[in-house]
């Protein structure tokens, strides 16, 4: 039996197209294709590749570990950092649109708003909080972005430095 289409099973579909083949490669077409519909019809429950794709971030996002308020903030955010780097280095495509749109979706906003109250709650003035933040999550995906692109492992470092 087909399983309905639903705007769950398109994200799903996409963000494994995108593990496989890169956000470069992604379109409705080929979404399409890897769920056995025309590319028409996931227009019923996507409005276009750029909703496609804010979803596809939210999906990412949901996995990330949110702070618990409760709990030592400097353990906390070291969980929510290495939880972010494990996601974006299985999802190499999603640091780049996570850190580049317009990303307001309840989940992403919830997201930062537990970073945010992690810090606060550690005692951090709420401007501080907004600093701290980005200071944070500039230095994660810079980080990430660069595990992903660097020219050579780490065990090779000694070799290529000789080279030089």
């Amino acid at each position: 039996m087909k399983q309905a289409l639903s705007p769950e099973r398109i994200i799903d579909a996409a963000i494994a197209y995108a593990d496989e083949n890169g956000l470069e490669a992604l379109s409705m077409r080929k979404v399409a294709e890897r769920l056995g519909v025309q590319a028409m019809s996931l227009y019923n429950h996507v409005k276009n590749k750029e909703e496609m794709i804010d979803g596809m971030v939210g999906r990412i996002v949901e996995g990330i570990y949110r702070p618990d308020l409760d709990g030592y903030w400097k353990d906390e955010i070291r969980k929510r950092c290495l939880s972010a780097y494990a996601i974006l280095m299985r999802h190499s495509w999603a640091t780049q649109p996570l850190v580049s749109r317009v990303n307001t979706q309840p989940v992403v906003l919830h997201y930062v708003d537990a970073t945010v109250g992690c810090l606060h709650k550690a005692g951090f003035p709420i401007s501080v909080c907004d600093h701290a933040w980005n200071l944070i999550d500039s230095h994660l995906y810079g980080f990430t972005l660069q595990a992903l692109n660097f020219p050579f492992e780490s065990d090779e470092y000694a070799e290529v430095a000789e080279g030089t």
